[in-house]
């Protein structure tokens, strides 16, 4: 059977948005989300459920949809676009769910974990840090050039 595409701007659109669902900043904050994959057994959430969420069935023009109703042909064009994601894995066995839950994740960098609120004063003030420093750079070189 072949799967029907989304168009690329859908498929972008699409896979920002569940990769957002899932991300460090939102699935700890998002109960619903949250729980849904606390009491999963294999801690895998159903894409006919996430292409259900307010902003996913905009996305996917699928009007007001409940889970159930969502057509297989969007679940599996939604699969296709998540295969291409770097940070989602889509499974559609149980064996795979479980090689993925076993597996150790090994990340190359160290990561600092802060409230998000230290987090965007810190980058404001690396922002504010660099603006100067370019601003230093050009009157610099223009004192230089005259």
């Amino acid at each position: 059977m072949a799967i029907p595409s989304l168009d690329e701007k859908k498929a972008k659109n699409v896979l920002r948005q569940v990769e957002f669902y899932f991300s460090d900043s939102n699935l700890p904050r998002d109960k619903f989300l949250n729980e849904t994959v606390s009491q999963s057994e294999d801690g895998l959430v159903s894409l006919a459920l996430i292409c259900s969420f307010t902003k996913m069935r905009a996305h996917l023009g699928l009007g007001n949809l409940k889970p159930e109703e969502v057509p297989e042909e969007t679940v599996l064009s939604v699969a296709e676009v998540l295969r291409g994601s770097s940070s989602l894995t889509v499974s559609e066995d149980e064996e795979d769910a479980e090689k993925v839950l076993k597996e150790s994740l090994v990340f190359a960098a160290q990561l600092e974990l802060k409230p998000k609120k230290e987090f965007d004063s810190d980058r404001e003030k690396m922002l504010k840090q660099h603006e100067d420093s370019q601003s230093l750079n050009e009157n610099g070189s223009q004192a230089n050039g005259r």
